[in-house]
């Protein structure tokens, strides 16, 4: 809680990493400063992000949120280690320490950083001295303090052996002692590189003026050379100005000779356009006669303003269609027409053959599914896409059939921000602070997430690991399947589960019987509130 530059974080994530074991990592901060770090710019996080991406993104996870709305992630009782760096008067972090207990495990070990501090307001040295009377603890006074406190009840060995040494004054002050000459080292070392970055910069400084000077040169050496062309282009014009009248009648004569075949090459155009119309007034589909040139533009025309025109994209759809887009037809008419019979896609979140294999009352009644969709489908609950849970969806947001709109239309382009969740088990909220980068584009989370996130195995929801899923089950990896998407028609139902967190099989023998719904969006959406245990194999 609190990760400023990393520097403490990424020390915790580089001992997991050589300890060899299994551990999930979490860094929550706002990454924009405070009282006590100062305010800063976006490249601080920025330089973080960068450095987690490359080294420790397979198990460390940035939140970039306030610890307030962190803590709804986080299950009572699952955390071992926490470390409290955020703001340091005494109430901020006696109410970062009480409100983030009940998460803490029976062997939790909490830090407290800065607790040798005692200008600018810093309160932690007198809370630390409160709770350090009350439960186990451990000082290191070198530096700006840092205070280790046995909040556990069932502390690991090693955690006890050292909490038990503060009784003994001789053995602690030599740990301390130890301590403060390795922290002295890596402070010099520290101290060392800054300065070798500094001298660096220097040079660096000095090159770029040099570069400068020789830009400077070259900027005059173009405009001498500019001059110079100019003069020799005037000279040249004054040349041409002098040519005789029969070379200027050749160049006209082969301009209009040009212009005479191209007029005659435009008039058989004119006729094979002709001919070509007569010949494709006509076509057949599935042994069904259509009339394409007026009857498809006048579909095209009444729809084309109407609520079906936000359902369909345009550009991706000839993007994921290249043989409409060497065609050249309107791709609008092609879905309507052709598209829908061939089980093509109009939008990234509706699927043509999920929506007709879901509703077999539309597929048997010939009509077009994203025309039944606009008109009747989404009013009536149907989802369009499997990442769309409509009738859930309008439980959350009653306003949405009150103004008569559609789930999917609602949610790409009538929401006001992007608070709306479209499925149980995606949290819309969660993947954008975790994923930065989206949240920079201004793109679509969900769309994202069908289009990239899923196969860059990014994370939909906290309960829902892509990356654990696929090297639990490498055939979906080989499939090319979405693994939220083969979670929820498959996976659950073949007892595969979603995190090392979840056990799909006890969960559902132990609190489901019988209800079809699927396990993990019953813990979503009301197990994890009841306290109901997620029944982890591990």
């Amino acid at each position: 809680m609190g990760a400023h530059r990393g520097f403490s974080y990424f020390a915790m994530c580089q001992g997991v990493r050589m300890a060899g074991g299994s551990a999930a990592a979490f860094a929550i901060d706002h990454w924009s400063g405070d009282d006590h770090a100062g305010r800063y710019g976006e490249d601080v996080f920025a330089g973080v992000a960068r450095y987690n991406a490359q080294h420790y993104s397979d198990f460390s996870t940035l939140m970039r949120m306030s610890f307030a709305d962190a803590r709804r992630y986080f299950d009572d009782g699952s955390i071992d280690l926490l470390h409290i760096d955020g703001r340091h008067y005494h109430d901020d972090v006696k109410s970062d320490f009480e409100t983030w207990l009940p998460k803490l495990s029976d062997r939790a070990v909490v830090l407290f950083h800065d607790t040798n501090v005692r200008e600018r307001g810093f309160g932690v040295q007198r809370y630390w001295a409160a709770l350090s009377q009350r439960y186990p603890s451990f000082a290191f006074v070198h530096g700006h303090g840092l205070g280790v406190l046995g909040v556990g009840k069932v502390l690991p060995p090693a955690v006890r052996d050292l909490l038990d040494v503060s009784a003994d004054e001789a053995s602690a002050s030599a740990i301390k002692s130890a301590y403060a000459r390795l922290g002295a080292a890596v402070s010099a070392d520290h101290r060392t590189s800054e300065a070798r970055e500094a001298a660096t910069a220097a040079m660096r400084g000095e090159i770029d003026q040099a570069a400068t000077a020789l830009a400077e040169g070259r900027r005059r050496a173009a405009e001498i050379s500019a001059r110079m062309a100019v003069l020799e282009a005037q000279r040249t014009a004054s040349q041409a100005r002098h040519m005789d009248e029969r070379a200027r009648q050749e160049r006209t004569i082969a301009r209009l000779t040009m212009e005479l075949r191209e007029a005659r090459r435009a008039q058989r155009e004119l006729v094979d356009d002709r001919q070509s119309l007569k010949r494709s007034w006509l076509f057949r589909a599935n042994g069904v006669s259509l009339v394409v040139r007026r009857g498809l533009a006048a579909v095209a025309r009444r729809w084309r303003h109407g609520r079906i025109e936000p359902l369909f994209d345009a550009r991706w759809y000839l993007h994921k269609n290249p043989d409409v887009a060497r065609a050249a037809v309107d791709p609008f008419g092609h879905y309507l027409s052709c598209g829908a019979v061939e089980r093509r896609d109009p939008h990234p979140l509706f699927d043509t053959a999920w929506y007709l294999a879901s509703n077999p009352d539309v597929a048997a009644s010939d009509i077009n599914p994203l025309v039944h969709y606009a008109r009747h489908g989404g009013l009536e609950g149907r989802s369009p896409h499997p990442l769309i849970e409509a009738r859930w969806y309008l439980q959350q947001y009653p306003d949405v059939s009150e103004r008569g709109l559609s789930p999917l239309a609602h949610y790409l382009i009538d929401r006001a921000d992007n608070s709306c969740d479209p499925h149980p088990l995606f949290d819309t909220s969660w993947y954008l602070a975790t994923n930065p980068d989206v949240a920079a584009s201004g793109v679509n989370p969900l769309i994202h997430f069908v289009e990239h996130g899923a196969r860059e195995l990014r994370k939909p929801h906290p309960l829902f690991d892509c990356r654990w899923y696929v090297e639990q089950y490498p055939d979906v990896l080989r499939e090319g399947v979405n693994p939220l998407v083969h979670y929820l028609s498959h996976g659950a139902g073949e007892g595969r589960n979603p995190s090392p967190m979840f056990d799909t099989n006890r969960y559902r023998s132990r609190y489901l019987g019988s209800d079809p719904i699927n396990p993990l969006v019953h813990y979503a959406l009301i197990g994890a509130s009841k306290g109901l245990s997620p029944s982890s194999p591990h």
